[in-house]
């Protein structure tokens, strides 16, 4: 198994060989990079015949020179497998969407009220994943960057409890597994924080693996 990247701190600054001081530029600079994470990172698992797909939108912008996530926190609704819980914008496949960028982007603006004209560019493919829980659910991952000046109160769904940007500096490894709420009942996992969100499961393993492909280039 492949060593898990680490997760980061309050005090860790990302090394970078001149941070990215504008939306426009980390976008760039993301949609240059060689990276991606197909192979050889903690979520990995062998994509097997695909009855699903689905797209995540992983969203950063620039806040004071640093970078911050957008996370969402699913409402608890009767039989969504991930009511609850922390995520990224994104959903199920529409035979009318297309390229699975257009599921992400999508799902983005129905979740959150962001469109593809906020975003520096299009969608930026790195992978694919599957949830533990739905191994044969293909979800797309992609990246993108909020532009500057964007501001505006997000509109949420009525799938979508709550959603906040998440300064990366500010995130937290859980020291030692927590007890979280599943599918299948309550467990116990590894997970990160930031204040009282906890993030876990499929959106955790995804995320380490965006921060340790992409990291270096997160001012």
């Amino acid at each position: 198994m492949a060593p898990r990247p680490p997760a980061p701190t309050r005090t860790e600054r990302n090394p970078t060989k001149g941070e990215a001081r504008s939306s426009r530029e980390l976008y760039h600079r993301l949609a240059s990079a060689p990276q991606g994470f197909e192979k050889g990172t903690s979520s990995h698992r062998p994509l097997g015949p695909p009855k699903g797909e689905a797209a995540v939108l992983v969203l950063f912008r620039l806040q004071h020179a640093r970078s911050e996530l957008l996370l969402i926190r699913r409402s608890d609704r009767e039989g969504d497998p991930w009511s609850g819980h922390v995520a990224f914008p994104g959903g199920r496949r529409e035979d009318s969407d297309g390229a699975l960028a257009a599921t992400a982007v999508r799902e983005t603006k129905e979740e959150v009220g962001i469109s593809l004209e906020q975003l520096e560019g299009p969608p930026i493919p790195v992978g694919k994943r599957v949830p533990a829980n739905r191994p044969w659910l293909h979800v797309g991952v992609f990246l993108s960057v909020l532009k500057d000046g964007e501001a505006a109160p997000l509109s949420l769904s009525p799938e979508v409890a709550e959603a906040f940007w998440t300064p990366l500096h500010e995130l937290r490894p859980s020291q030692g597994p927590v007890e979280v709420l599943g599918s299948e009942g309550h467990l116990r996992a590894e997970a990160l924080r930031f204040g009282d969100q906890v993030i876990w499961g499929f959106t955790r393993r995804v995320l380490l693996d965006v921060l340790g492909a992409y990291g270096p280039l997160l001012p």
